[in-house]
This record gives C-alpha cells, sequence and structure tokens, in this order.
C-alpha cells in the first residue's frame, strides 16, 4: 500500500502531501540524486494523478514530464506514452481553458517533443496520427495567442 491511499480521501490533503514529495524530487534533482529524484517524483506524480483537481493539473503536467525525463535518463521501463499522454491532457486543460498558465506552455512543447521522439520508434508508430493531432492543436493555440 502506498502512502497516498492511506492518507484520507481530502484532495486537498494529498495535493500538500504530493506538492512536498515533488519538492523533495526538485531537491534531489538538483543535487544530481536522479534514482532518488525519480522516486519521489513518481510517488508524486501518482498522487496528481489519483486527484485530478483544478489545483494539481499543473503539477501533474510537469512531474509526468520529469518523470519521463528522469526514466529516460536512468534507462528505467516506464509506459513513456501513458505518462506523457495524461502530461498532455494536463497542460491542454490548462491552456485551452485559460486558467492563467501560459507561461508554462514551454512544458506543452516539452511534452510534444518527447511524444515526437517517441514516434519515430516502431512500437509507437500507431501513435503518431495522436501526436500529430495534439501537434497541429498547440500550434493552433499559439496563433490564436499572439493575435
Amino acid at each position: 500500500i502506498t502512502i497516498y491511499e492511506t492518507i484520507g480521501v481530502k484532495d486537498g490533503i494529498r495535493c500538500k502531501i504530493a506538492r512536498a514529495y515533488m519538492q523533495k524530487a526538485i531537491s534531489l534533482n538538483n543535487m544530481n540524486k536522479l534514482e532518488d529524484s525519480f522516486d519521489f517524483f513518481y510517488v508524486a506524480y501518482n498522487i496528481f494523478d489519483a486527484v485530478k483537481s483544478d489545483d494539481s493539473v499543473a503539477e501533474e503536467a510537469y512531474t509526468a514530464y520529469m518523470l519521463a525525463t528522469l526514466a529516460n535518463v536512468l534507462r528505467i521501463s516506464i509506459d513513456y506514452w501513458q505518462i506523457l499522454s495524461n502530461g498532455l491532457s494536463c497542460m491542454a486543460l490548462l491552456l485551452y481553458h485559460s486558467r492563467g498558465w501560459d507561461d508554462i506552455s514551454w512544458l506543452m512543447e516539452r511534452i510534444l517533443g518527447y511524444m515526437e521522439s517517441l514516434v519515430s520508434l516502431p512500437e509507437w508508430e500507431d501513435k503518431k496520427d495522436m501526436y500529430i493531432f495534439h501537434r497541429e492543436e498547440f500550434n493552433r493555440y499559439l496563433k490564436r495567442r499572439k493575435s
């Protein structure tokens, strides 16, 4: 049983615990303790993914991005597409519904960049259409924002 399953059902409490895990993960990442950082990001990501509140979507997108980044560096086997898709969904929710997160659209760009590298691999070929769709949607968003 993971810790976030034992702390009750209050989303606010879960988000506070997830943010504490994320801060620890960032601190470890800055100290170049990547394996430990990955573990803390993984717990934070799972909590945010379980909560799905407005307060957690940005953090979920960021932790999804960091999880994929660290897993790639550490050669840890995870379902990149699932994690990045969740992060992408969070970013789309934030950006397209104008929740004040325009300044982190760089994160959408990074997640899409990861997806682009994945769809060039044979095992992810079937995801190419979804990647192209999200890339075009994001480009339309950027054009609307400039005008």
